[in-house]
């Protein structure tokens, strides 16, 4: 009996730690419906993505050829703040602006100068040799009477520096003739041959000087125009060159991205652009160089067109 009622107490006990155990259970009680917590998206402070817009942000002056570029340098003509592109592809090493920067516009502005220096001295050469020729032709006419070919050469000299030496040519003729009425008028006639003798002497050495003056102008005139028209050829081939280096500038600034082969290819942007033709084949430094003889090359052919002076 003792045994039976120890089980019963055993099997009470157990089950009143298993209701125990299961009133310490947590249990899930659902939210009511106006208690059940709502989502609202802010309605002004959604962050947005700006794409880049490619502009540098720098202090101080930009660059009058690319605004995006910090300037570095002032042309030396116009004085205009060029970036670091430009000042070193556009760098002089000769002529009046040697040592110093020059930019595009002033350049161009050179050889449009350059241009209408030449064409007004092309016009005084022009007229130089139409008198000479006219001069030539009088002189060697009037030459032609005495029936030899060296006095047809010296007359053709003289008249073709007519305007030069008409001064000296009547003063020695002056003397001559002045010898020849002495010795008619009774008066000493060796004192009139030997005037008459100067004045010749005179003449002479006058026509001599006319046909080294007028060789040395006619040389001189064919020279300038000669060196003039090849500096001006020369100035059209260093501007092309200019420009292709600010068009690739442009299109790369516009088209950073951009495969530079398929910019070449024909119908692109950069077909037959000779700067970045050389850049690709022979690299930066080479295309570069490029430039800054284009540039010197304007510069000197400046002096070249400017300093030439007719008589």
């Amino acid at each position: 009996m003792e045994i039976k009622e120890d089980v019963n107490e055993k099997e009470e006990t157990n089950v009143k730690e298993n209701i125990k155990e299961n009133e310490e259970i947590p249990t899930f009680t659902p939210p009511k419906e106006d208690e059940i917590p709502t989502f609202t998206p802010p309605e002004d402070d959604i962050p947005t993505f700006t794409a880049p817009t490619g502009e540098t942000k720098f202090d101080g002056p930009a660059c009058k050829n690319h605004p995006n570029h910090p300037a570095v340098a002032q042309c030396a003509r116009c004085g205009e703040n060029i970036c670091k592109e430009c000042a070193e592809t556009c760098s002089v090493s000769g002529g009046e602006y040697a040592g110093k920067y020059l930019c595009f516009d002033c350049c161009k502005a050179l050889f449009d100068d350059d241009k209408k220096e030449l064409s007004k001295n092309r016009n005084k050469v022009m007229i130089q040799y139409i008198i000479t020729l006219i001069g030539v032709i009088i002189g060697g006419a009037i030459g032609a009477s005495g029936g030899s070919i060296i006095t047809v050469i010296i007359f053709a000299a003289i008249g073709g520096s007519l305007l030069v030496a008409l001064k000296p040519i009547f003063s020695a003729l002056g003397d001559a003739i002045s010898g020849i009425v002495e010795a008619a008028a009774g008066g000493s006639i060796l004192s009139g041959i030997i005037q008459f003798l100067v004045g010749v002497v005179k003449f002479l050495i006058v026509a001599v000087q006319c046909i080294i003056r007028t060789s040395i102008k006619l040389t001189r005139y064919t020279i300038y125009l000669v060196k003039a028209n090849k500096a001006i050829n020369s100035d059209k081939e260093a501007l092309k060159e200019l420009q292709d280096f600010m068009t690739y500038m442009d299109v790369r600034a516009r088209k950073p991205h951009e495969d530079i082969a398929k910019l070449m290819q024909e119908g692109g942007e950069l077909y037959n652009n000779s700067y970045a033709k050389l850049l690709v084949e022979k690299g930066e430094e080479v295309a570069d160089e490029m430039l800054r003889v284009a540039t010197t090359r304007i510069a000197e052919n400046g002096e070249i067109i400017r300093t030439f002076v007719t008589e």
